[in-house]
């Protein structure tokens, strides 16, 4: 799902004035209002399209100052984890390999900068390799990847791995399917994982 380049500002418009609202001192319809807009935005399949040009927006064009950047940011960061989590049945396969690139790149730009923005894309990718079962080397590609130069984000995506894998509830994949991940992500790559922390 793609939006036109005008769609994409009005949405963006609306989002951050929804998130100016809720953070106001607006009075709380006004604020149940804004949360509900914004609620439905992150459950809609439309949201998959501006997550990556928002985050990946190093000039804070999308906003009239630092803070809203940062708050549509935090937001947006916050709506690809529970995409990715929720709804990772909206993405087609076709495009699971590149959007997979797309957030391992997004990790790398956080790197050292925004720790509650690189925590929620950590957690995204730790359950985007959970549910994307034909990504066979799933550990060892991140650790490649991130260990020459984003060496915070990989400790932190390492950090949250095995608590997301802890959380079963909200995984969408059988018993079996869930224990045969696990194994492939956690069990195959303790040595590898230990090198890292060494």
């Amino acid at each position: 799902y793609t939006m036109s380049t005008p769609d994409v500002q009005s949405e963006i418009a609306e989002l951050n004035e929804a998130l100016k609202t809720l953070y106001s001192n607006s009075n709380s319809q006004v604020k149940d209002q804004a949360n509900d807009y914004l609620l439905k935005f992150q459950r809609s399949e439309p949201a998959w399209s501006l997550i990556f040009p928002v985050l990946g927006d190093e000039t804070g064009s999308n906003t009239s100052n630092q803070q809203e950047d940062l708050q549509l940011k935090i937001f947006m960061a916050q709506t690809l984890r529970s995409k990715v989590h929720y709804d990772f049945n909206q993405l087609p396969a076709d495009s699971l390999g590149s959007l997979k690139d797309s957030l391992i790149q997004l990790i790398i730009a956080y790197n050292g900068k925004q720790k509650l923005i690189t925590t929620q894309l950590c957690i995204a990718l730790a359950n985007f390799a959970l549910q994307y079962l034909s990504w066979n080397n799933a550990i060892v590609e991140i650790i490649e990847i991130l260990s020459s130069n984003s060496i915070n984000s990989l400790l932190e995506f390492l950090k949250v791995l095995p608590e997301e894998l802890l959380d079963v509830k909200k995984v969408p994949l059988s018993d079996e399917e869930l224990r045969i991940r696990t194994k492939q992500l956690v069990d195959d790559n303790i040595q590898q994982v230990l090198y890292v922390l060494s």
